[in-house]
């Protein structure tokens, strides 16, 4: 799956808020370039083929021609074509848009030097053949080694993938979610106002009748 730059730069974002608010763990490192696998069994094709004497096997001279023809297809691939695609996946190891192109181009030298080998080892002579045996052997495990990066790759995009949608999904609830309202400020009760007691007059003393004012 592939989204534009700038979606993947919004949801990273977010995705990167939401780690950093959860414990803040820092993104993984990136995986290491897949030339130290695959220029190795290209050197080794390249090695195989300069070691080829296609005009002295002993077979037909239209199978040398094609012979001929699918040796230089294969010169041709690894200085034009094979250099500057692993470069591309080098520049994005975690990459599946970077490494299915190199995938697919070690499939088709593959393919050709497997044609070359048939031939060789019915025209060849012996040492020829074991080189071109063992580049094959040497394409097929770079191959396999980069259809192991594939699947892990897609797998991990995938679940990141998976993760952004999570993420804006959240953050779309989190931004449409009514704002709590504010608490309630306490009701003051009224103190009850205590009356003074009036004192009770203290009965006065009964005149005497005679007695003086």
């Amino acid at each position: 799956m592939r989204l534009e730059g700038s979606l993947w730069s919004v949801l990273g974002l977010v995705l990167w808020s939401v780690a950093a608010a959860c414990g803040g763990q820092a993104a993984p490192a990136p995986s290491a370039g897949l030339s130290a696998t695959i220029q190795p069994a290209a050197a080794s094709v390249q090695q195989a083929i300069d070691g080829l004497h296609v005009e002295k096997w002993k077979a037909a001279r239209d199978v040398r021609d094609a012979t001929a023809a699918n040796v230089g297809s294969l010169r041709r691939d690894l200085t034009a074509t094979l250099p500057g695609l692993i470069g591309s996946a080098d520049a994005a190891p975690d990459s599946v848009s970077a490494m299915l192109p190199l995938s697919r181009n070690l499939g088709a030298l593959y393919d050709v030097l497997l044609r070359v080998t048939v031939v060789a080892e019915s025209a060849a002579p012996r040492e020829q053949t074991v080189a071109l045996e063992q580049a094959m052997t040497s394409v097929e495990g770079a191959r396999r080694t980069l259809a192991d990066r594939l699947q892990s790759a897609s797998s991990a995009e995938e679940q990141r993938v998976s993760e952004l949608q999570k993420a804006v999904v959240a953050a779309k609830a989190v931004a449409v979610a009514p704002c709590p309202p504010p608490p309630a400020a306490p009701v003051k009760t009224a103190t009850p106002v205590r009356r003074k007691k009036k004192p009770v007059a203290k009965p006065t003393a009964t005149q005497v009748p005679g007695s003086k004012q």
